[in-house]
């Protein structure tokens, strides 16, 4: 189909919920290739899915071994050994001692976040007026229960959401025990802001909210839907600080871009929830499970983590020259291959102007730049990166 074909069809029938920007006709490793004959190196990576980046040769062959196989795709909740296997290596992959062993699959990570949730109101049940502590500038999806502790105004408005829902300030133990009390049955803290700017979280508050809620007996939950599966530079955002959840929400990068997502508990949380109070059609389908496995095969293969700790030891302080040299960008945050680039202005010029130089880039918010690469980005890729922003930023200075 050609592109103009492509674009007309979406763009009459398309729901209209998505900016669309380029007619991708096929993807490989980390770059892109439009139906315009243009290559593009790929910052956007499914807003973070394809870690593993495109057409890895071995996800392909998971597939289709799979499939020849004659094995189900979807058969119900019957016992499969690819879903054992995830399972024992989901568990395997927790922090020691963390006592996270039981898990849940479903399909995204909205999904994750409304399992961890209704999993931390069956655990505090016995609380009548339930309340939920989020952060301000969160975001943990667009379903109703999720988008209740999501923090900006323009995703929530519109909606009637679960009542309940306080916002804290992030990185400010003092400003969550200001709202923490008897019916608080969970907090929930993305380990990095995505979605609003890139915003890592200070270790020591961690570490002080760790021992807040165990005090308490009130659950955290850690939402690494965006920071999982390599994107930090290890495996889990977590390990960076030290700290384990109550509840681990994971997605994205967990099945080279099959839809999947995965809440994971301590038993003391889930011998709260009794069997069916919680469900899912799809959700730990054995053909997503079997794919999910050979990508941690891939990331225990192929040194996934050491690329990504290699390339963003040279991303960032390439990135902080530009800040020097560009009175534009006014600070770089991030973490391994997750990187916010603020400006000092609105950027959807500069994501116009890097598309143009063959490099597609995310927004967060109106005045980030996002960087989400696949991990297998390589560093004279990277360079390419860091060359395009430079000289689009020297246009738009000139």
């Amino acid at each position: 189909m050609d592109p103009e074909r492509i674009l007309a069809i979406e763009n009459a029938h398309d729901s209209g919920q998505f900016n669309k920007k380029v007619p991708i006709l096929k993807g490989k490793g980390a770059m892109l290739f439009g139906q315009d004959g243009r290559a593009y190196i790929d910052c956007v990576g499914g807003h973070g899915v394809s870690v593993i980046g495109y057409a890895h040769p071995r996800i392909t062959k998971a597939v289709c071994d799979y499939l020849r196989a004659d094995r189900p795709i979807a058969c119900g909740h019957f016992y499969d050994e690819s879903r054992a296997e995830l399972i024992q290596r989901l568990v395997d992959a927790m922090p020691a001692g963390s006592g996270l062993s039981r898990v849940f699959f479903c399909n995204s990570g909205t999904e994750s976040v409304e399992a961890a949730l209704k999993f931390a109101m069956k655990y505090k049940k016995h609380v009548k007026d339930k309340e939920i502590i989020g952060f301000k500038r969160a975001f943990h999806g667009r379903t109703l229960g999720a988008l209740a502790i999501t923090f900006e105004p323009r995703y929530r408005q519109d909606f009637v959401l679960i009542p309940g829902v306080k916002h804290a300030s992030y990185n400010d133990l003092d400003s969550v025990k200001a709202l923490l009390n008897d019916n608080t049955v969970c907090v929930i803290l993305e380990l990095i802001q995505g979605e609003q700017g890139v915003y890592p979280a200070d270790p020591q508050f961690v570490r002080a909210l760790r021992e807040l809620c165990t005090q308490k007996d009130v659950p955290l939950v850690f939402d690494e839907i965006q920071t999982g599966f390599g994107r930090t530079g290890r495996l889990f955002c977590l390990e960076h600080y030290g700290v384990a959840p109550d509840i681990l929400c994971l997605a994205k990068g967990i099945a080279a871009g099959i839809p999947m997502g995965a809440t994971i508990a301590t038993s003391k949380i889930m011998g709260a929830v009794d069997t069916g109070s919680h469900g899912t059609t799809f959700g730990g389908n054995p053909f997503a499970c079997a794919v999910a496995v050979e990508n941690l095969n891939i990331f225990r293969d192929e040194g996934l983590l050491d690329n990504a700790t290699k390339v963003s030891a040279y991303l960032f302080p390439a990135l902080e020259q530009l800040r020097q040299k560009y009175p534009a960008i006014k600070e770089i945050r991030g973490k391994g291959l997750m990187v916010g680039i603020q400006f000092k202005g609105k950027v959807a010029e500069v994501v116009k102007r890097m598309q143009e130089r063959g490099v597609l880039v995310l927004v967060a918010g109106m005045t980030v730049v996002r960087l989400l690469p696949p991990l297998v980005i390589t560093l004279e890729q990277a360079k390419q990166v860091v060359e395009a922003l430079d000289a689009v930023l020297g246009e738009m200075q000139e």
